[in-house]
């Protein structure tokens, strides 16, 4: 019980985090199932956990990152401080994470990829989105000057 009510004692925007990996963590271990059964069948159930668990904070954090960046962009949030906007943020990481797990996990399923090629594919859409945000915050710092 002392768990429970030390998370419900934790901010919301860390509350919020937990939530959205939670939800993030049973896709890509969905994905470690569908395309490498043989691992998850070999390996004891704490492997794969870990494996989806690991997988679930690199992803997150970098769509995070590139959720910040892409609020920063925008120019109706600038007036809300950013402690504020965490909650909203970490929700929107949430939900485009979990399209873009579920839509290149359905790809790969379709073509009968390898579980490593569709999290190469994952990661680099990630980056691509970081990216091409971080150009555009860019170039909006530079027409300022």
């Amino acid at each position: 019980m002392s768990v429970i009510k030390e998370i419900n004692e934790l901010h919301i925007s860390t509350k919020t985090i937990l939530v959205s990996l939670v939800c993030i963590i049973p896709f890509w271990y969905l994905s470690l199932f569908i395309l490498n059964r043989h691992f998850v069948n070999s390996n004891q159930i704490h492997i794969p956990i870990i494996v989806a668990f690991c997988l679930s904070v690199c992803y997150y954090i970098l769509n995070f990152i590139t959720t910040l960046i892409f609020s920063e962009t925008q120019e109706g949030d600038k007036n809300q401080p950013l402690v504020d906007r965490i909650a909203f943020l970490t929700t929107m990481t949430c939900i485009v994470s979990i399209f873009w797990i579920s839509t290149v996990l359905f790809i790969g399923y379709y073509y009968d990829w390898k579980f490593i090629s569709m999290t190469k594919i994952t990661f680099l859409i990630s980056f691509i989105h970081f990216s091409l945000f971080l150009v555009i915050k860019l170039s909006q710092k530079e027409k300022k000057k």
